[in-house]
C-alpha cells in the first residue's frame, strides 16, 4: 500500500511540476546552447558547439538509422518521444524507464526539449580534437532553461548524449543549474551530440523506492 501511495504521489507531483512550468509560459522554442566551457584540458584547447545539420545526420544514419531519425525529429522540432524511446529500448526497464549514472530513473517519453541538438567537442584553433580519458566536466548556457519555475532543479534536467561515430546514446544527469542564467554543468562520458531536456518526473532512486516499499 505504501508503494502504491508513493507511485500516485510521484505522478501527482510530476503533473504539478509540468503544469507549473507550462502555466508560467517559461518554455518556448528550444534554443542553441551558448558559452560552452570545459575543465581539465591541455592549454590551447577549448569547448566548441556546432549545430547538428543534415550532413551530420546522414553520417549517423549509416551507423544507426534509429538515432538519425531521433535527431531529424529534434532538429525539425517534431515529437521525438517515440524515436528516443526506440533508441533507448534495450536500456529501459519494464516500466519504460532509463536509469542514469546517479541512479535517477527517467521516462524518456515524458522529456521536454529545451535546446537544439549540437555537437560538443574539445578542439584547438587548428581543429584538432581532444578526448579526455575520463569524464568531461563541461558547462553551457541554454536560454530556454532560464526561470523554469521554483520547483525545477538540476535533478529535473537531463542531457541526451550521442556518439556520432557509433550511434551510442545515453542520458546524462545535470550536476548544477542556475535558473537565473540558464547555465548547467554536467560530466559527459564522451564528447558528442548533446540536447538538454526537462524531466518533469520526480527524481527517485532505486534505494528510496526499496525503503518506501
Amino acid at each position: 500500500m505504501k508503494k502504491l501511495t508513493a507511485i500516485f504521489a510521484a505522478a501527482a507531483l510530476a503533473l504539478s511540476m509540468a503544469g507549473t512550468v507550462m502555466a508560467q509560459g517559461s518554455i518556448g522554442q528550444p534554443t542553441v546552447p551558448e558559452r560552452p566551457k570545459v575543465e581539465g584540458v591541455p592549454n590551447g584547447y577549448s569547448a566548441k558547439v556546432k549545430e547538428v545539420d543534415k550532413e551530420m545526420i546522414s553520417k549517423i544514419k549509416s551507423e544507426a538509422p534509429d538515432v538519425a531519425e531521433l535527431y531529424e525529429a529534434l532538429t525539425d522540432g517534431k515529437s521525438f518521444a517515440k524515436e528516443l524511446t526506440t533508441v533507448l529500448a534495450s536500456d529501459l526497464d519494464s516500466n519504460g524507464e532509463y536509469t542514469m549514472s546517479n541512479d535517477v530513473k527517467v521516462n524518456p517519453a515524458n522529456l521536454i526539449q529545451l535546446s537544439t541538438p549540437v555537437e560538443f567537442s574539445i578542439e584547438n584553433d587548428d581543429g584538432v580534437m581532444y578526448t579526455p580519458d575520463g569524464d568531461i566536466e563541461m558547462s553551457m548556457v541554454v536560454e530556454a532553461a532560464k526561470d523554469l519555475g521554483e520547483d525545477v532543479t538540476a535533478e529535473n534536467l537531463v542531457i541526451v548524449l550521442t556518439d556520432p561515430e557509433s550511434g551510442e546514446t545515453v542520458l546524462v544527469p545535470v550536476d548544477s543549474y542556475d535558473p537565473a542564467t540558464g547555465e548547467i554543468s554536467a560530466k559527459l562520458p564522451f564528447p558528442g551530440i548533446i540536447t538538454l531536456m526537462l524531466n518533469p518526473d520526480t527524481a527517485e532512486t532505486e534505494t528510496e523506492t526499496e525503503t518506501e516499499a
